[in-house]
């Protein structure tokens, strides 16, 4: 009857419908995932250049500690 192939007709509709957001969805989960994978990438190199940063200060506050040591040195020597 014309009811039944009107109604098969909206149901294959809703159903390729359906199928149509949940593959959306299935992308969406996907993009979400490879942002959260780099993310996790630019955490890691963000603490790579952290530690750099932090050996490089240190580093720094040595020597400026050696050459203050040696200034006041060469101050002694100099008086």
């Amino acid at each position: 009857s014309v009811t039944h192939e009107a109604y098969l007709a909206e149901s294959r509709s809703s159903l390729r419908q359906h199928e149509s957001l949940r593959a959306e969805a299935r992308t969406r989960l996907s993009e979400v995932a490879s942002m959260e994978d780099f993310q996790r990438s630019l955490d890691g190199q963000a603490k790579v250049l952290q530690n750099e940063l932090s050996k490089v200060a240190y580093s720094i506050g040595q020597r400026d500690h050696e050459l203050k040591v040696k200034d006041t040195e060469l101050q002694e020597v100099r008086e």
